[in-house]
């Protein structure tokens, strides 16, 4: 895909198909992307300052992936999904902005999930009431920036991986 999207306030766009877009914008002030049980891949930027959801039925995990490296999560909106399975997949190195402070309720035990040889660095706060899972214990990778903040609800790694929480400040 080549656009961009910009969902305005008091804006919902609700999916009714598999998507790839280049960057995401969602705006404050009630403005939603409903995935809708459908696969969202983004190749560029994703900024969140209203809210990512899933409201269809629930089946197979739902994703928002962010799949083209050297790009930026960004934004202080939420990411949600009820009961139903929403996931954030960080499928390529991703940087989460120190402007960041979003928030992701979504139920299912792995909300939020690192590729195998994909970093996450998180410069921002990211809060997430379930897992944060690492896909290996050896290439997939959560590094916390200075200043930065992640608060989860439940556990982060897999098989004996961690994060790497070293710099100053943390």
């Amino acid at each position: 895909a080549t656009g961009n999207v910009f969902i305005t306030s008091n804006t919902t766009v609700t999916l009714t198909a598999n998507t790839t877009i280049v960057d995401v914008t969602i705006y404050p002030s009630n403005g939603v992307l409903d995935v809708n049980d459908f696969v969202f891949t983004i190749n560029g930027n994703l900024t969140i300052n209203g809210t990512l959801t899933n409201t269809g039925a629930g089946g197979a995990p739902i994703i928002a992936a962010m799949s083209t490296g050297g790009k930026t999560l960004d934004g202080i909106g939420e990411i949600t999904g009820g009961n139903n399975n929403m996931q954030l997949r960080f499928a390529a190195n991703t940087t989460i902005a120190s402007t960041a402070n979003l928030t992701n309720n979504s139920n299912f035990n792995r909300s939020t999930f690192v590729n195998a040889a994909v970093t996450v660095t998180n410069n921002g706060r990211y809060t997430t009431i379930q897992n944060v899972n690492l896909s290996t214990a050896t290439t997939s990778i959560w590094t916390q920036g200075v200043n930065s903040l992640l608060s989860r609800g439940q556990t982060i790694g897999v098989g004996g991986a961690s994060g790497n929480a070293s710099s100053v400040l943390n």
